[in-house]
């Protein structure tokens, strides 16, 4: 096998990994008294905030936080950048 294509594999997963992770943060923020208490939240919570944060800081202030939205739209566009690179 090419490195080039287990790079392409290990990114692909990496990201697959990313969105799972957000979407467990986002579909346990909507049960507020649990997400913070289990231990599964905090640790969610843990993982995704540093990167969650900084996007943030920059959006106005809304009933709905986009954040991993923007965050899985920006890890979905460095991931094919790099791939592009990869490749040629």
């Amino acid at each position: 096998m090419n490195i080039r294509y287990i790079l392409v594999l290990i990114l692909s997963k990496v990201v697959k990994l990313v969105d799972l992770v957000l979407l467990a943060r986002c579909l346990m923020s909507w049960l507020p008294y649990r997400y913070r208490q289990s231990a599964l939240g905090r640790i969610l919570y843990d993982i995704t905030e540093p990167f969650l944060y900084p996007i943030r800081k920059y959006l106005p202030a809304m009933g709905i936080d986009f954040s991993p939205i923007i965050l899985m739209f920006f890890v979905e566009f460095v991931v094919k950048i790099l791939i592009r690179i990869l490749y040629f």
